[in-house]
């Protein structure tokens, strides 16, 4: 109970197991290996053909980086799943810091 699923990519329909609920938004239950760079190979960020989940959702305050760290960006919206197509490099970490400042 309380349980959320947003923005998950997904080839079947998220249900509840053991009379459980949840609620769930932006998910897409209708993802494909032709969407992915290389699925046979557990390689699962999105390629240019990811049409259905490129840009398709608001990000979600859980979720403002990709499971790579990077920074989900887009106009206004984001894509569904793990991996954000395009996504911007996470930042550099300062270089100009010394011992004495941490």
């Amino acid at each position: 109970t309380g349980a959320q699923a947003i923005n998950n990519l997904v080839d079947a329909p998220i249900g509840s197991r053991n009379s459980a609920s949840f609620s769930q938004s932006g998910n897409l239950t209708s993802a494909d290996a032709d969407m992915f760079v290389d699925a046979a190979t557990a390689n699962l960020r999105l390629n240019s053909s990811a049409i259905a989940a490129v840009d398709k959702v608001s990000v979600s305050e859980y979720a403002t980086t990709d499971i790579d760290g990077f920074v989900r960006s887009g106009a206004g919206k984001v894509d569904i799943g793990a991996h954000e197509l395009n996504a911007l490099s996470p930042p550099n970490p300062p270089t100009d810091i010394s011992g004495s400042q941490l």
